[in-house]
């Protein structure tokens, strides 16, 4: 992920990248949505996540952040 951001010249503005060993439990549960939201200095409720699964919609929920779902990855 970090490769792709600097290759396309947008590294600077990402704060945080989430990944699978980020935190220790994964989607659904809320660490890697709390995580970022520290990391940009934010509550989660002030958060939004874009998803296209239920997954993602019950991370949020479970986070306290507002969520939208899309059709398509």
């Amino acid at each position: 992920i970090e490769a792709f951001l600097v290759h396309h010249g947008v590294r600077d503005l990402v704060t945080a990248v989430v990944g699978a060993e980020t935190t220790p439990r994964m989607k659904p549960y809320a660490d890697p949505l709390l995580f970022a939201a520290e990391a940009m200095a934010v509550p989660p409720e002030a958060c939004l996540m874009i998803g296209d699964t239920t997954v993602d919609m019950r991370t949020a929920a479970a986070a306290g952040a507002q969520a939208v779902g899309v059709l398509c990855g």
